[in-house]
């Protein structure tokens, strides 16, 4: 799903233009999206602020993805098992005139991330039985997912000449109406949503619509009322804190995170985005990392949450010269990688991580270790310039003149096409598709033959 370029042109995104700048990045996981790392340098005499301006467009990027998947939540959750699709196809097939069959096979769809199948059966099941509202508001999220719009607009127009307080079908318009630019109209909608429902999810949407289409500052505004009135959220307390990075305001952004993390234990999201904003004061960095060992603790297969560590446990070593934090760091970082191999932006760190480390002559550090990481990371995705930068100084270092010429002439040829506009979709430090973070489908869907 792309990231509409009218939600983002006034973001400045994408990687640090400056040869050379350290690049955290994120990773998707389960249990959720989420999005993390930043650059962070911090001075040998203590820390620094960290790079806020960053930290807002990281922020604001995230925000972005997450107002064009806002409709999520309104799909039935748990979804079917994959082995269900053929008996789930099969009942819609011999009995075409059942609701209930197309309907399940509909949602099932949606629930996959298979919008074109979904849409199918939906709207026989919205033919079908033309008092339900269920099915119609599927059928328009399924449209969205499509990026059909205009379709997406027509069912929830439908839905709302029926119920004029619909509140579902009001964020589905509010929904389209952003991802079509129509900012005042998105944030109207968003508006009688929260007010027809004013559920934690739907204050949530109108705070983020805010944020993504009109003012940060309302939209702290709104997210500060919406966890007075719903202090158990931690959907609420993580979309103020990522608010306030937005706004630079870091040490406000961390207390809300931190309040979204003890509220769910599990969010990955505000573990990301702690990780971000660490590197502030030693105090909070302590509390930062707490939660995420904890969370590392509770889901050691998470490749993210093992490098979110790695995140903060190298800013706080570089911070206090701490040779044995940046070793812990690494550790971290290889214990990512096991996790998930291909996590590329795991392999990048690490090969900064192992640079610094033999910058301070640490005997445990190679020299070919940093180059061969390096490798990984842009074997794993070519598209970064500053990474290829990064390679060509360490094939300098280890004395390959010509590889090291190769990776320079690719950093320039990726700087003049991203300079040129080229690049078609939003991206964070790592250079990844922001749609790329998103898990993927758990299962392969087969599509159907009538």
């Amino acid at each position: 799903m792309l990231v509409s370029p009218l939600l983002v042109a006034s973001i400045a995104m994408g990687q640090s233009t400056a040869p050379g700048a350290q690049d955290d990045a994120p990773k998707p996981a389960k249990p959720s999206f989420r999005a993390s790392g930043i650059q962070g340098t911090t001075a040998p005499s203590g820390y620094s602020g960290g790079a806020t301006e960053e930290h807002g467009r990281e922020a604001a990027a995230l925000a972005a993805k997450l107002l064009e998947d806002n409709l999520d939540g309104l799909v039935p959750p748990d979804p079917a098992p994959c082995d269900r699709q053929a008996a789930l196809l099969h009942a819609a097939l011999t009995d075409p005139a059942s609701f209930d069959a197309n309907d399940r096979l509909g949602v099932f769809y949606l629930q996959h991330r298979s919008p074109g199948l979904a849409r199918r059966y939906l709207e026989l099941a919205s033919a079908l039985r033309e008092q339900d509202r269920q099915a119609p508001l599927l059928l328009a999220i399924a449209d969205v997912q499509a990026h059909s719009y205009a379709e997406a607009l027509e069912t929830a127009d439908r839905l709302l000449r029926a119920d004029g307080r619909n509140a579902a079908a009001h964020r589905v318009r509010a929904t389209v109406e952003a991802l079509n630019g129509q900012n005042a109209e998105a944030l109207k909608e968003y508006g009688l949503a929260a007010r027809f429902d004013p559920s934690d999810d739907d204050r949530y949407a109108e705070a983020l619509a805010t944020l993504l289409l009109g003012s940060a500052a309302e939209a702290e505004r709104l997210f500060l009322a919406a966890t007075a009135t719903h202090p158990g959220s931690s959907l609420l307390w993580f979309g103020l804190g990522m608010t306030q990075a937005v706004l630079g305001k870091t040490a406000e952004s961390i207390r809300a995170l931190l309040q979204a993390s003890e509220l769910d234990p599990d969010n990955v999201l505000a573990a990301g985005l702690l990780a971000q904003q660490s590197g502030g004061s030693a105090s909070s960095d302590a509390a930062v990392l707490s939660r995420i060992e904890a969370l590392v603790k509770r889901h050691p297969e998470l490749a993210v949450a093992h490098y979110d560590q790695a995140i903060v446990l190298y800013r706080m070593g570089r911070a206090s010269n701490n040779v044995a934090s940046i070793r812990a760091a690494a550790a971290a970082l290889n214990q990512a990688i096991s996790e998930d191999a291909a996590f590329a932006a795991a392999h990048f760190q690490l090969a900064l991580v192992d640079d610094d480390l033999l910058e301070r002559g640490d005997t445990g550090a190679r020299r070919q270790l940093v180059v061969s990481q390096l490798q990984r990371a842009v074997d794993l995705n070519p598209d970064i310039p500053e990474w290829h930068y990064r390679l060509s100084r360490a094939y300098a270092a280890d004395h390959q003149p010509a590889l090291s010429a190769a990776e320079l002439q690719r950093f320039q040829e990726l700087k003049r096409k991203s300079g040129e506009g080229t690049q078609a979709v939003a991206v964070l430090n790592d250079g990844l598709p922001i749609e790329a973070r998103q898990p993927s489908a758990p299962c392969e869907i087969d599509s159907p033959r009538r």
